[in-house]
């Protein structure tokens, strides 16, 4: 299975996005969704490392169902 990959804007360094629940959030296209609930992803949380401007990878921590992540969680990510 191969999940949708974007190169994120290199101004988005650091910046770190908290999804819950993939089914429920609005940012994902339903064919993100499903694409997603297909590789049972159900929560996820992203931080970008950008280097001289040039993404060089998105580290992410992905959870099976849907959950609210810890604010320790989500620091330690």
């Amino acid at each position: 299975m191969t999940l949708d990959v974007e190169s994120p804007v290199p101004n988005q360094a650091g910046q770190v996005q908290v999804v819950a629940d993939v089914a429920m959030d609005p940012i994902h296209t339903l064919s993100e969704r499903e694409t997603r609930q297909a590789a049972q992803i159900g929560a996820y949380i992203n931080v970008l490392l950008v280097k001289q401007q040039q993404w060089v990878i998105t580290l992410r921590v992905h959870s099976i169902q849907a959950r609210s992540w810890t604010s320790s969680e989500v620091e330690l990510v």
